[in-house]
């Protein structure tokens, strides 16, 4: 009996402690170029347009004509 609860125990660990790595292929478009991961591949989100550093802090400038202008 003792060896019976020893093997499954043995079993059960080697079944926990074994990782399955499931390789998936990410196409990048518009070149399609492949990246290989485990988990999703996320990249820094681009925007197309970004508000001015410090926004809407502005400071008056007198060149070439006066006007508020940000950093």
């Amino acid at each position: 009996m003792r060896l019976v609860i020893s093997i499954i125990v043995l079993l059960l660990i080697c079944l926990f402690m074994s990782k399955k790595e499931d390789f998936t292929l990410y196409l990048q478009k518009p070149f399609d170029y492949q990246k290989i991961g485990t988990t999703t591949l996320s990249y820094y989100p681009k925007p197309r347009y970004r508000l001015p550093y410090r926004y809407p802090f502005t400071f008056y400038s007198s060149y070439p004509t006066n006007h508020a202008r940000f950093f």
